[in-house]
């Protein structure tokens, strides 16, 4: 399998979303939100679904640096329910530069 190819193409899909405004319209310009994530179970179920309440952070940084960080939080628009497990994560995030 060639995996250079594949991540080359996955880039450039990507950035084609980035470049293609058409049908797509700003509805929140805030940097700061809260975002439910739903998993899925897995291996045949012996991993049950599971949701994690992120608050989610953008921020810029001088020299061109951007980071977009999480981290689980409590929030009450979303209590946990039977549905799934409720997940939580530590501190995580991107950082990018050129």
């Amino acid at each position: 399998m060639d995996y250079k190819a594949i991540a080359q193409q996955t880039a450039q899909e990507v950035f084609s979303y980035y470049q293609d405004i058409s049908g797509w319209k700003v509805i929140k310009s805030s940097d700061t939100f809260i975002c439910r994530i739903i998993t899925q179970s897995f291996a045949m179920g012996s991993i049950s679904s599971r949701d994690f309440i992120d608050l989610v952070y953008m921020k810029h940084y001088e020299g061109n640096v951007d980071i977009i960080s999480s981290n689980s939080v409590d929030f009450p628009g979303y209590s946990p329910t039977s549905n799934y497990i409720r997940g939580y994560n530590h501190s995580c995030g991107y950082v990018c530069t050129p």
